[in-house]
């Protein structure tokens, strides 16, 4: 049983977010459709507040690593204290790019997204790579049960159809701002 697949799928579409960003802020050029940029940046704060922090990171913090705090499971090391300050430090780089949106401070939005950008890029990749490897191995089949039962609940709490409604909203974003992959 696995029970980090549903993250690292949800990893997929926040990495498609981080492409989108990126694509984004390399066309932008300095006073061209700066309104639009500016409420892509938005929407896209939305769906990192909404989607990547209250319902990945959610799951991640008050589920998956409650059970893997349990003495034994981990039982090399313990990089929980380091995905907790990696999400902390996203929280406030999404602080400071909305700031910068409402400002209107292009270079200091363009900062920040990419800088938010590089930061889940190397965080998805210790999770998927380190973390959730350790998590598979370490945890009892029987707790893993009570992890995905756990997990369901939390979904059932959040707006049916999140995934659904934030994959559909990065590709009318893509399609309004002719940044496709």
């Amino acid at each position: 049983m696995n029970v980090t697949q549903k993250l690292m799928q949800e990893h997929q579409l926040i990495l498609r977010y981080i492409a989108f960003i990126e694509r984004l802020a390399n066309s932008w050029e300095p006073g061209v459709k700066d309104s639009e940029h500016y409420a892509a940046l938005k929407t896209v704060v939305e769906f990192i507040k909404n989607y990547a922090d209250r319902y990945h990171h959610a799951k991640e913090e008050d589920i998956l690593f409650r059970h893997l705090e349990v003495p034994g499971v981990l039982t090399h090391c313990n990089p929980i204290p380091v995905m907790l300050y990696d999400h902390e430090e996203g929280r406030a780089m999404t602080a400071g790019l909305l700031d910068s949106i409402t400002t209107k401070s292009r270079d200091r939005a363009l900062s920040y997204a990419l800088g938010w950008c590089e930061h889940l890029t190397g965080h998805i990749y210790k999770e998927d790579n380190v973390l959730y490897p350790m998590a598979e191995e370490g945890l009892p089949e029987e707790e893993k049960q009570t992890i995905l039962r756990e997990y369901e609940l939390a979904e059932e709490q959040q707006k049916a159809g999140l995934t659904d409604h934030y994959t559909q909203l990065l590709l009318e974003l893509e399609n309004q701002l002719a940044v496709a992959v």
